[in-house]
């Protein structure tokens, strides 16, 4: 497997790979008020079933992402592209937010993610930038596991941030 840099050719099979992903799991998340504090919860929940999830954001801008995207990067063997990954940049912060990160799903669970992560991250690095941001719905726990399996921690929400009014999670990595 090699990691390139995208072209516009590899937008276009970035596009057709399968975004949506299957989950046992979410996160619930509860927010109280009491005596003037305000507290915030999350815990997971196993699904009463196992859910198909459609994917949260639009692909409809990949090519403009393309043009615009500080680091965008496809992981390929051959002409078969295997996932990618799409880094914008937030320059006042200094930050890196991935906008995507998608690995085809006959191919997930076999470091491809990571490779992309970490190829991304090296990048952000080079780039003098201070961390790397991403935003996770809170039904999709295998991503929310796999940012806290690379050291990604919890930073705050927004609620009906998707298309779909789902709370979206945030995570943050600082780096060196």
């Amino acid at each position: 497997m090699r990691i390139l840099r995208a072209d516009r050719a590899d937008v276009k099979s970035c596009a057709a790979l399968d975004h949506f992903y299957t989950t046992s799991y979410a996160w619930r998340f509860g927010e109280q008020e009491e005596g003037g504090t305000l507290s915030f919860a999350l815990s997971p929940i196993r699904l009463p079933r196992r859910a198909r999830i459609p994917y949260p954001k639009p692909l409809d801008h990949l090519m403009a992402d393309l043009e615009t995207s500080a680091c965008f990067l496809v992981a390929r063997e051959r002409r078969e592209t295997w996932g990618y990954i799409d880094l914008r940049l937030q320059g006042w912060q200094r930050a890196g937010w991935i906008e995507h990160l998608v690995v085809a799903s006959e191919r997930r669970r076999q470091g491809i993610g990571s490779a992309l992560l970490e190829r991304a991250t090296r990048w952000a690095v080079a780039h003098h930038l201070r961390r790397l941001m991403a935003d996770v719905p809170t039904n999709n726990h295998a991503a929310i596991c796999f940012l806290q399996s690379h050291h990604f921690v919890f930073c705050g929400f927004h609620e009906r941030y998707y298309a779909e009014q789902d709370i979206a999670l945030f995570f943050s990595k600082d780096l060196p």
